[in-house]
């Protein structure tokens, strides 16, 4: 239904002037659920000269700005439920280099998005710059933390969930003004294939139901995906041991031997003992320093006989001073610094994990310490975007898990060289079977 510049689309109202003002409804459409504004990089759909068009195929509403971008809004339900609604919406963007939608955040409480440095929920009380959404270092300000997802849910049973292949940016409440931008553009660190030649996409769901909770189970059903079977009982039920929290980086043989003694004396269940920074001889050297483990096989031995799984910390850095530096073309390179990049522990260079030799390299060298030392874990992290060499512009991060009575390697790596943001697709190698 149309009404001069404004037209209706099942709850949704659409009325155009220099922008697009969307608004979502209560069923009924005695209550605003959602207002936003729409297409600001755009130009003005009011003037005649703009030739903008819109109109309604079936279940779609379609408005388009001749040269300069479209705008698709694709509507369905669940048949069984008609409080339920999804509003798929695409923009592509012909000529601007920019597509920003904002919504506002007032009348509701909004929950989601991601990890940050100063944790205030529910969300719309941040106060965060438009910055690329991608896993930073959420110790710093002004960057979104390592678990995050693109879903923002709001108390009145509305949620936007936006496509993983945007390259996207977001502020939430930025000046105080209660606004959420969400934002594509490839501006580093993303970058634009040189063979891609689509048009720049801002894609994303608007879900609408009749509370949050309702929202939330739609939205996890379908946009989320869920585990296959429960986590390991045993990792969940008792405490994981780390050398870290009692001795950091000075680690042996017998302090690991000593503190798994102490933790049995103290009438603790065994259950996980990780053994964690500075068991190598330098970082990126996958075996234990004789110096300080002489024979880590029977170290091991010994704590599995007192009832522990034994797990090591691992990472993707190569630091200057370690012989798996040198040990081939496995790492990343970048123009600028020679593939060289910091850590929180120094300099090094870091794993090319779109490389196959360098993810074989990787594979290999675990499964050296499997059969040398039976190890039974691996446990892998400190990989943030924020300490990647430019030439990335994705996180990546590993999972490596083995099963305790049949070991084998799972390795599952996502990286993403920059031109190569828009496809955004897991490198996944498997060896000998299926993680445990």
């Amino acid at each position: 239904m149309s009404t001069n510049n404004t037209l209706s689309f099942y709850t949704l109202t659409v009325c155009i002037g220099k922008n697009v003002s969307l608004t979502v409804h209560s069923p009924d459409y005695t209550r605003h659920l959602l207002v936003g504004t729409l297409g600001l990089t755009l130009p003005d759909a009011s003037l005649s000269t703009t030739g903008f068009q819109m109109q309604i195929v079936n279940h779609q509403l379609e408005l388009e700005w001749p040269g300069h971008g479209q705008l698709v809004v694709i509507h369905s339900t669940n048949t069984d439920n008609e409080t339920h609604h999804r509003y798929d919406v695409t923009w592509k963007a012909f000529r601007p280099k920019e597509l920003r939608d904002v919504y506002h955040l007032e009348g509701a409480h909004w929950y989601g998005a991601a990890q940050v440095k100063r944790q205030c929920w529910p969300i719309e009380k941040w106060r965060m710059p438009l910055v690329p959404f991608i896993a930073g270092d959420s110790m710093k300000d002004s960057q979104y933390g390592g678990v995050q997802e693109r879903y923002f849910l709001s108390s009145r049973g509305i949620a936007i969930f936006v496509s993983p292949t945007v390259p996207l940016w977001v502020a939430i409440s930025e000046k105080g003004d209660r606004l959420l931008k969400l934002v594509s553009k490839f501006q580093s660190p993303f970058q634009r294939a040189s063979s891609d030649q689509e048009p720049l996409c801002l894609q994303y769901s608007i879900f609408q139901t009749a509370d949050v909770l309702a929202t939330h189970q739609l939205v996890s059903s379908i946009m989320i995906d869920r585990p296959s079977d429960i986590p390991d009982e045993r990792m969940l039920k008792h405490p994981i041991w780390s050398t870290w929290a009692v001795y950091k980086r000075n680690i042996t043989q017998a302090t690991v031997l000593a503190f798994a003694r102490e933790i049995k004396q103290r009438g603790f269940e065994a259950a996980q003992l990780e053994i964690d920074d500075d068991w190598t001889p330098a970082y990126g050297d996958m075996c234990f320093d004789t110096a300080k483990f002489p024979d880590a096989k029977s170290m091991v031995s010994e704590l599995r006989e007192m009832g522990f799984r034994v797990t090591l910390w691992v990472h993707p850095f190569a630091s200057i001073t370690s012989d798996a530096l040198n040990s081939g073309d496995f790492w990343v390179r970048s123009p600028l610094t020679r593939g060289f990049t910091t850590w929180w522990n120094g300099i090094a260079k870091c794993l090319d994990v779109t490389n196959p030799s360098a993810v074989q390299w990787f594979q290999t060298s675990l499964r050296s310490l499997i059969d040398e030392v039976i190890i039974i874990i691996f446990i892998y992290w400190h990989c943030l975007r924020s300490m990647q060499s430019r030439v990335y512009v994705m996180v990546w991060c590993c999972s490596v898990c083995l099963s305790y009575n049949r070991p084998t390697v799972g390795l599952l790596l996502w990286a993403c060289r920059a031109g190569d943001v828009d496809r955004m697709l897991p490198i996944a190698q498997r060896v000998n079977g299926e993680c445990g």
